[in-house]
């Protein structure tokens, strides 16, 4: 008798990969972050000065960091662009900490606070609440993110 072939068909071909969504939220992994930015920072003249990409650039980008995409949906030029925007507002926020005298900032533990620097962290977190969540947590994207950014002039007639 000859072997008989289901009909049924194969639940792992009917089955999406569930890390591979075709749509939902954007799952951002550092592996996503360092290409995103990386993209960027080799098409840095489409932002000019000011370091403000127009949409086809976030496309391009996403189109880029969906050829590594491992989980969720994939990144749109929108999900790119609110990232850049956060990553902008984030960057702020760590210049800021390593320009400001007394604190030690490393890109994996951030600022480490000990008991005697607590109460100066406490007095700075309260002018600059996003400052909070870099205590000993760090954020490895700051030196991708320098030349993305608009220089910082210097003196008096600038």
């Amino acid at each position: 008798m000859a072997p008989t072939r289901s009909n049924q068909p194969d639940s792992q071909a009917q089955t999406p990969e569930p890390s591979l969504l075709t749509t939902g939220n954007a799952a951002w992994l550092p592996a996503d972050n360092k290409r995103f930015l990386t993209y960027l920072v080799e098409h840095r003249a489409e932002g000019g000065d000011g370091g403000n990409f127009k949409p086809v650039t976030h496309r391009a980008a996403a189109m880029h960091v969906n050829e590594i995409r491992k989980k969720g949906g994939p990144k749109t030029g929108k999900s790119c662009a609110q990232k850049y925007a956060s990553f902008r507002k984030d960057w702020l926020v760590v210049d800021k900490i390593k320009n400001t005298s007394g604190y030690h900032w490393d890109d994996e533990t951030g600022v480490t606070v000990d008991d005697a620097m607590l109460g100066s962290w406490e007095e700075y977190v309260k002018a600059f609440p996003t400052a909070a969540r870099f205590r000993n947590a760090g954020w490895p994207y700051y030196d991708l993110m320098v030349p993305l950014m608009p220089s910082k002039a210097k003196g008096g007639h600038v």
